[in-house]
Order: C-alpha cells, then sequence, then structure tokens
C-alpha cells in the first residue's frame, strides 16, 4: 500500500463514538497531559490530585 493511497483514508478528528478518544492539543504541557491521561483512565493512587 503506498502513501498517497493510507492518505486517501485520512479523516482529520476521526475520532470513536461516545466520547472514548481525547485529543490532546500539541499546546498541552508533559504535566498537563499526564494528568489528564492518569485521572482519565484511573490509573492515579487513592487520594492523587494533579499538581498545580
Amino acid at each position: 500500500m503506498s502513501a498517497e493511497q493510507m492518505a486517501g483514508w485520512y479523516q482529520p478528528l476521526d475520532l470513536l463514538p461516545g466520547g472514548l478518544e481525547h485529543v490532546i492539543g500539541e499546546d498541552s504541557t508533559l504535566d498537563d497531559t499526564v494528568a489528564r491521561i492518569l485521572t482519565g483512565t484511573a490509573l492515579t493512587p487513592p487520594g492523587w490530585t494533579p499538581s498545580p
């Protein structure tokens, strides 16, 4: 399959229905991104809160 053929499949913001996926913008800091992922996936220990 060529890059040209694959490019034809591309659709901007082609997310799964039901809000299962979220786009993290390129302006998100590393700390904000990690906090968002940890909070959104419930991978945080009890009582954890993101640092300000």
